[in-house]
């Protein structure tokens, strides 16, 4: 990656007439990575930018560098996500192992003992409260 390519990034995107200097920078973004992995540093990327005739502050370059670095974090991360959480498949087949010492008077698979709590939670207690006071 040479240096000069940062500056042929930024000049193409500059000649589109971006409203904004972070869509700017967003262009040539890809551009400004692969001279970073080669060794350069900011200053010399920023030296390039503004011989490609791109007005910007070296603050405000860093700024919106490590912005738009971050977003692609993000949506790295984003993708990398899976669409059901890693422990679902496990909570699935613990639910149907049997419950370490389980007697005959009571449910053998945590499935039965979760239906069992949830029955008793759908109990109307009202009734109960009219038995006792009559």
């Amino acid at each position: 990656m040479k240096l000069n390519q940062v500056g042929e990034a930024v000049r193409e995107a500059v000649a589109d007439g971006l409203p904004s200097k972070l869509k700017t920078m967003n262009r040539a973004f890809s551009a400004i990575v692969q001279a970073r992995v080669s060794g350069y540093s900011h200053k010399q990327i920023y030296d390039e930018i503004i011989k490609a005739g791109f007005a910007l502050e070296f603050e405000y370059y860093r700024n919106i560098y490590y912005r738009i670095k971050a977003r692609e974090k993000q949506n790295q991360k984003t993708r990398e996500q899976p669409t059901k959480p890693e422990g679902s498949a496990q909570r699935a087949a613990q639910a149907e192992k049997p419950m370490a010492g389980a007697s005959p008077a009571r449910p053998e698979t945590m499935a039965e003992e979760l239906k069992r709590i949830r029955k008793a939670g759908r109990v109307d207690y009202s009734k109960y409260l009219k038995r006792n006071a009559k």
